[in-house]
């Protein structure tokens, strides 16, 4: 018997310490993420896709239609993340507080690209954490067409993946947390 105690507790050493890699770690408030670290979604097809992610037709959750081609003259970022990942989460989090800083000068969408999210789930996550952004479960196409552009990263939510769009320049900013502070100043830029 405790042989298999020692069993069972190994198991969930085990499976916490690649949990926690998984979600990154904390080092004064930011997270840092390994290079290993991948979450693939198993139903995406990896190939090139047919359709452009910039002009993909989404619905966010409030039932709304939008390309993200419609804010080429705005300042926007663009998170792809997953309702399970703490680092998103603190990433959502300094979202809100760039919004109340820069309100309508800034557009950010965050894109749930877990193959097995549910609208439902996304949307009590957005009430209870008081998020502000447009919210979209991705469609499949949609995430091929990210992963044709930018590569299997784009879609690795504990390292926080983000594309900035000004002036219909897009680019893929650094991995983990990017504080208010820097997003902020990415915008004055492009609206200057």
């Amino acid at each position: 018997i405790m042989k298999r105690q020692y069993g069972i507790l190994t198991v969930i050493m085990i499976t916490l310490a690649v949990f926690l890699t998984a979600c990154g770690s904390e080092t004064d408030g930011v997270a840092k993420v390994e290079e290993s670290n991948f979450v693939r979604p198993e139903n995406v097809d990896f190939e090139t896709s047919e359709v452009d992610w910039r002009t993909f037709e989404l619905t966010d959750l409030d039932g709304d239609s939008f390309k993200i081609s419609d804010f080429d003259n705005k300042a926007v970022f663009v998170e792809t993340f997953a309702v399970w990942c703490l680092n998103c989460k603190k990433q959502q989090g300094f979202i809100t507080e760039l919004h109340d800083e820069l309100g309508d000068d800034v557009i950010t969408i965050a894109i749930e690209i877990d193959p097995n999210a549910v609208e439902s789930n996304v949307a009590n996550y957005v009430a209870e954490n008081g998020f502000e952004s447009r919210y979209v479960v991705a469609p499949k196409e949609f995430t091929q067409s990210l992963v044709g552009e930018f590569g299997a990263q784009v879609v690795s939510a504990p390292s926080v993946p983000m594309l900035y769009i000004c002036r219909d320049q897009v680019t893929f900013l650094h991995r983990g947390l990017k504080p208010v502070s820097e997003l902020k100043e990415l915008v004055e830029e492009c609206n200057a």
